[in-house]
């Protein structure tokens, strides 16, 4: 990414006012605006996904939205290439003015050596058409896209980070603790930080990228003698339910705590989950 200065040897006095006035704006007027979030969860939770089905760690993508940029809104960084996004929540909106922010962007990616998409967002069907009509030739790489709020498929993606606590209420929660995830971070983090910071607001509910800690043999035979008791792995967080809640155990499987942990459990197994907890405590 370019500096204001790099940009204004560039392109010039104006463009890099331009810059300066759209970060000004995005810091105060549209900082938390509902389709802007909207859009950030969609794209989270998306990615999120898609790392999890191909074993990605999520630590090589990066989001950041408001960035110091003519297309500023959103932009996603892959290890290959960076997506830029501007969202338009409006009734009507036409090429004046973007049409400049996109050509100032593509000579700016191109300055930095940066392989850039440039994507516009828009939250109504029959502007998306518009721009389309009328898209100048030399933008017609610009993708066009229609995205409404709320975001459609939010609840069957993220039942697969839910699994297998994919209920109503930790589908409706999961928004909340993603969202203050995103902000708490300066949205602008990793998608693996972004899910961490997520999974921890949810009690671990939500799980993460990190790779699945294995149990050993001997301790799922033990656990899964447990009357009225089941357990799950987020990550290196066991995860535990029984009759009148669920709770997780507070430290990393893998640690020394864990190693004392297990060596306990295997030397006076729990019949129940009140014998269970009591290791736990006091392990702790």
């Amino acid at each position: 990414m370019l500096t204001l200065d790099q940009i204004e040897t560039l392109l010039g006095v104006e463009p890099r006012k331009r810059v300066e006035r759209k970060r000004r704006g995005g810091d105060s007027a549209d900082k938390g605006a509902a389709y802007e979030r909207e859009y950030a969860l969609s794209r989270i939770i998306q990615l999120a996904v898609e790392c999890l089905m191909s074993e990605n760690d999520g630590t090589n993508i990066y989001l950041q939205a408001q960035a110091l940029c003519f297309i500023d809104d959103f932009l996603v960084h892959f290890p290959d290439r960076t997506i830029f996004s501007q969202l338009k929540d409006k009734q009507k909106q036409g090429w004046d003015g973007l049409d400049e922010d996109c050509r100032h962007q593509r000579s700016c990616n191109d300055e930095a050596d940066i392989v850039g998409c440039i994507e516009i967002v828009v939250s109504r069907a029959d502007v998306v058409t518009k721009l389309r009509e009328s898209c100048p030739e030399d933008l017609s790489d610009v993708a066009l896209l229609h995205f409404e709020t709320p975001f459609a498929g939010y609840d069957e993606a993220v039942s697969v980070m839910l699994e297998p606590y994919n209920t109503q209420n930790a589908k409706r929660d999961s928004r909340a603790h993603i969202l203050a995830a995103w902000e708490d971070l300066g949205r602008n983090a990793s998608l693996s930080e972004i899910l961490w910071s997520a999974s921890r607001l949810s009690s671990w509910t939500l799980r993460t990228l990190e790779p699945q800690f294995q149990l050993s043999e001997d301790v799922r035979n033990i656990l899964d003698q447990i009357a009225d008791f089941g357990y799950g792995l987020r990550a290196r967080t066991l995860l535990y339910h029984f009759s009148n809640g669920r709770g997780h155990v507070p430290y990393e499987c893998g640690t020394e705590r864990w190693t004392n942990f297990e060596n306990r459990l295997k030397l006076a197994p729990p019949s129940d989950f009140l014998e269970f907890y009591a290791l736990l405590k006091d392990t702790q």
